[in-house]
């Protein structure tokens, strides 16, 4: 072989032992440099190697894989890596580090709940509201029983409010109470106490009187002082109470077999019950109750008393004629709401009686024609023996006007307001009133000369009765006034045989009450709510008129025709 043929040779054998040489180091020495094996199967995954030794730590490798291009011809082994795996490498001493959050300081709430003797309490259930109204968090936890409790991991070092809640016992409340505690808080709960009634019924058809068995409403009222609020609904306060007064507390349908009715769970206080069953109705005396006693007390259902008495005047002791006597109950029982009034009036020796009075507590309200109008508060019926007679004095009255509201059966409309103006006068003057509760009121200190008093209906604010008089001097004026049930009346009038377009005035007959005006239209039709009785009909400009009767239904129609 010649020299020219021997160097190919030569520089393939020299490439071959650098290969060979290189292929013996990477066997025998680890390479820092390509600390990963990649790997291929159906899907590409991309697996760290440990190597024998390390340079540096690294974090794991975030690794990222996707969809590539089909193999190509020029990669028979199918290893080629998907162009989108990428491999990151960060050194542990270059990574941020991790900030912990500062701790809360957790708060524990300790306490001990004891009954009125100072026994423990277990299974009372304790409620706490804490972290503002912004944040509020509600925990709770049973008392064990030795009456202890703990309710741990509070976020707050204020409790906003504190709720003890035991079977037969009141609940028990605080606010505002600081936390942590120098030791347990002792919460002490009232015991309830509980009402038994026996109810007895005198309507049967025996002559000895039954207990009662079956469906009633009953009802608890409890004494309130004066200035407390009188109810709490959707935790919005009513007005305060002006005196002293029982206000429902429960009201309920109950069933009792056998005249039993039972309050449980009552609060320590005075209470009055009150039950109602069709239109028989009952109330207790007041019933004193005690923490953690039961009281008793009997209800009547279906006797009556006969209420008799007489009327006299204190400056001449002489009998009061035509004294009107009414007995209307001393604030109705939740349970019936239409407790009934009762009404009198004296006859010509002085003397009244009112039959068939339910027992219970009354307002007698006493008042006549010239007379100052007595009211006798505290006027008990009881359920055993008869009232006695009842003697009233009345005081001679000044000048004045006496108006009477009732409604369509008689009896008074209380808290109707009254305008009475001055007609026609040189010093023009107005006086303001409402009627009481027998639907009485008096204006006093008036001089003779003609007036005008309105009246309005106080479930009705569009409803009005006006009432024209003259007073002489010296004169004492009873005025009755009425509202009746209201008649929707539509019609069709004529005046000399055409329709009338204008203005129909109604007047009831025998009444000095105002016309009552009502437009027509072109065709002489015309709509008005009329209360049943007379009426004449006519043009405010004419006299003469047609009498037309409105009957005590709801609705009628009218066809009337005026000369």
């Amino acid at each position: 072989m010649n020299s020219k043929n021997r160097i190919p040779w030569i520089v393939a054998a020299s490439a071959m032992l650098f290969a060979m040489v290189v292929l013996v180091r990477n066997e025998i020495s680890p390479n820092p440099t390509k600390p990963y094996e990649m790997s291929f199967d159906e899907r590409t995954v991309i697996r760290p190697v440990e190597p024998e030794w390390r340079p540096a730590r690294f974090t794991p490798a975030v690794v990222r894989t996707a969809d590539y291009s089909p193999w190509t011809n020029n990669d028979p082994d199918n290893k080629q890596m998907p162009p989108s795996a990428i491999i990151t490498q960060v050194p542990l001493s270059q990574a941020t580090p991790e900030t912990s959050p500062t701790p809360i300081p957790l708060n524990i709430f300790r306490g001990i709940v004891l009954d009125g003797n100072g026994n423990p309490i277990s299974k009372a259930h304790v409620r706490i509201v804490s972290g503002g109204k912004d944040r509020a968090a509600e925990r709770s936890a049973l008392s064990s029983t030795d009456g202890r409790f703990a309710i741990e991991g509070i976020p707050s070092s204020l409790l906003d409010r504190v709720v003890v809640e035991a079977e037969g016992f009141s609940v028990w409340m605080l606010q505002d109470i600081p936390l942590p505690l120098p030791d347990e808080l002792q919460i002490g709960m009232n015991a309830l106490a509980g009402i038994d009634a026996v109810i007895v019924d005198f309507t049967t058809s025996g002559s000895t009187p039954v207990l009662f068995s079956g469906e009633m409403q009953a009802s608890l009222m409890q004494l309130k002082p004066a200035g407390d609020i009188s109810t709490n609904s959707l935790g919005i306060p009513e007005p305060t109470l002006p005196v002293d007064s029982y206000v429902p507390v429960r009201n309920q349908d109950v069933v009792v077999i056998d005249g039993d009715l039972r309050f449980d769970n009552v609060e320590p206080g005075r209470y009055r019950v009150a039950v109602k069953s069709g239109k028989k109705i009952a109330e207790s005396e007041a019933i004193g109750v005690a923490e953690a006693s039961r009281s008793s007390t009997t209800l009547v259902l279906g006797m009556k008393h006969t209420v008799k008495g007489n009327v006299v005047g204190a400056d001449t002791e002489k009998p009061v004629v035509e004294a009107r006597v009414g007995l209307s109950p001393a604030g109705s029982p939740g349970a019936a709401p239409d407790f009934p009034d009762y009404l009198s009036f004296t006859d010509g020796d002085g003397e009244f009686v009112i039959p068939e009075v339910q027992p219970g507590r009354f307002w007698m309200v006493v008042g006549a024609a010239g007379y100052t109008t007595r009211t006798i508060e505290n006027f008990n019926i009881l359920p055993g023996a008869p009232p006695e007679n009842t003697s009233v004095t009345l005081t001679k009255q000044e000048p004045l006007i006496t108006v009477s509201v009732t409604n369509s059966e008689g009896r008074p409309i209380p808290q109707a307001p009254l305008v009475l103006m001055t007609s026609a006068a040189e010093s023009p003057r107005t006086y303001f009133g409402k009627s009481d509760e027998a639907g009485l009121h008096r204006f006093e200190q008036l001089h003779p000369g003609r007036y005008s008093l309105s009246i309005t209906s106080p479930g009705d604010r569009t409803r009005q009765k006006t009432v024209n008089l003259e007073l002489s001097e010296g004169e004492v004026r009873e005025l009755a006034v009425r509202f009746g049930n209201p008649v929707a009346v539509t019609g069709k009038v004529t005046l000399g045989g055409k329709s009338y377009k204008g203005l129909l005035s109604f007047v009831l007959r025998g009444a000095a009450m105002a016309d009552n005006l009502v437009p027509t239209d072109k065709n002489g039709g015309f709509t008005a709510s009329l209360e049943p009785g007379e009426y004449m009909v006519r043009t405010p400009d004419k006299p003469g008129g047609s009498l037309v009767t409105i009957n005590n239904t709801e609705a009628q129609t009218l066809k009337v025709e005026l000369p």
